[in-house]
């Protein structure tokens, strides 16, 4: 059982003027601040539109419904918790915007998704005093020194890209010679950023054979797929959510791919049980990773039987609807509400700002958390992410079968030298 409940319980930068983000930069300073007698605020950029919002929504209920679960509770210490929220379609400018809007109401924390466009946050949190947590990987737009402001769901794309990489070679692959592996994402910067993975392939007994670019809005992969194909990869890694993971998928069955000797591996949980809901066995045979378990896994994770009843109870979904976005806000709006209860008694409620809030985040006060969901959770600055290591699987008959965990390995973002010892040992 969690602590919080011992207490009474990438992606596209859209183009903004230099100006918008001056006017932001230099704007008035309003402190996150909780005066007494008020409830505990955090802020919220929904996604609830856009590109993403097949996942955004099924996320954004996860925050929502742990908020109103705790509030059940009794709240932090007493205090109930409030969310001030704006929608944001994962759109750089509404992003910002909502940021500015909400700060100013007093928030503690700042929640969204799309760590690649929400980096352009981290100044302006700084200069605030607002922590920022998002259901993402960690980008390199939001790294901060000496100290982070934004925490994330797990290290950077291309250090999951290397994970899996070494899981796969590891687990799956039997030949002599060095297995061949292509890349396919869609055209984010978050997605080409995972590249830099290609670079350690040789000391993981791999060879890069290239890759292929589809759009964020792909309505067709044949194209690139073939490309891709022709190149004799062993492997395909898939990088992309929504719309542009379905079409990869569907075209990759269409044409008989696997067939022909080319195994797919998902990047993690962008196969997410939205997708798989719409493509079904066209994923047969295709490997993926998640930081989240699926509803059946609750042997392993016990509180996600919490998970499963709230989503009941306040969505009318079925456990087997259960997806692993929703499972994924409500675990990073425990973590954030768990350090903003370490820092509340801390310092107290009367002094309760948003930097004290940054300083048990980061600072020790989120070390061995244990969810009951995520593995035991330590948070620091070299360490600014929820989970280090994946859940293994592979579809079979249009279902997610577990093959176990992946290895974890340091940020090679954050901390490359400890990345470049952990590939050596």
């Amino acid at each position: 059982m969690a602590r919080m409940f011992g207490y009474i319980k990438s992606f596209g930068l859209v183009a903004v003027s230099v100006g918008l983000i001056a006017a932001l930069l230099l704007g008035s300073v309003v402190p996150a601040k909780a005066e007494p007698g008020e409830a505990v605020k955090i802020g919220f950029g929904t996604i609830y539109r856009g590109f993403l919002s097949t996942v955004g929504v099924h996320y954004c209920n996860g925050v929502f419904d742990y908020v109103s679960y705790l509030n059940e509770q009794g709240g932090i210490n007493g205090h109930k918790v409030e969310i001030a929220w704006r929608e944001t379609g994962t759109v750089l400018p509404d992003i910002v915007m909502a940021y500015r809007r909400l700060k100013g109401e007093g928030i503690l924390m700042y929640f969204s998704t799309a760590a690649e466009v929400g980096g352009s946050l981290v100044p302006l949190a700084k200069r605030d005093g607002i922590p920022l947590n998002f259901v993402d990987a960690f980008h390199p737009s939001a790294l901060s020194k000496p100290h982070q402001w934004m925490v994330c769901s797990f290290p950077d794309f291309a250090t999951a890209f290397a994970m899996m990489t070494k899981w796969t070679e590891e687990n799956l692959w039997t030949e002599a010679h060095p297995m061949r592996v292509g890349y396919i994402f869609y055209d984010l910067a978050v997605s080409r950023y995972a590249l830099e993975a290609t670079k350690y392939f040789d000391k993981m007994g791999a060879e890069f054979v290239g890759y292929e670019v589809v759009p964020v809005t792909a309505i067709d992969a044949s194209t690139e797929l073939l490309r891709l194909a022709r190149k004799d990869p062993d492997f395909v890694y898939m990088h992309a959510f929504g719309m542009a993971t379905t079409v990869i998928v569907k075209d990759s069955a269409r044409l008989g791919l696997q067939q022909e000797g080319i195994r797919f591996v998902a990047a993690p949980n962008t196969l997410d049980e939205c997708a798989l809901g719409v493509v079904g066995k066209d994923a047969n045979g295709w490997y993926l990773a998640n930081i989240t378990p699926i509803y059946f896994e609750t042997e392993r994770c016990p509180e996600l039987n919490t998970t499963i009843r709230a989503a009941q109870e306040y969505r009318g979904t079925k456990p087997e609807d259960l997806k692993g976005f929703y499972t994924g806000g409500w675990v990073h709006t425990m973590v954030g509400l768990e350090a903003i209860r370490v820092a509340m008694e801390e310092v107290g409620y009367e002094n309760l700002t948003g930097r004290a809030v940054r300083d048990a985040l980061f600072g020790g006060g989120i070390k061995d958390f244990d969810t009951g969901i995520f593995p035991p959770i330590t948070i620091t600055e070299n360490t600014p992410y929820l989970a280090e290591t994946f859940g293994a699987y592979e579809i079979r008959e249009g279902r997610y079968c577990p093959l176990g965990r992946v290895e974890a390995l340091p940020s090679m973002l954050i901390t490359p030298e400890e990345f470049e010892r952990a590939l050596e040992k």
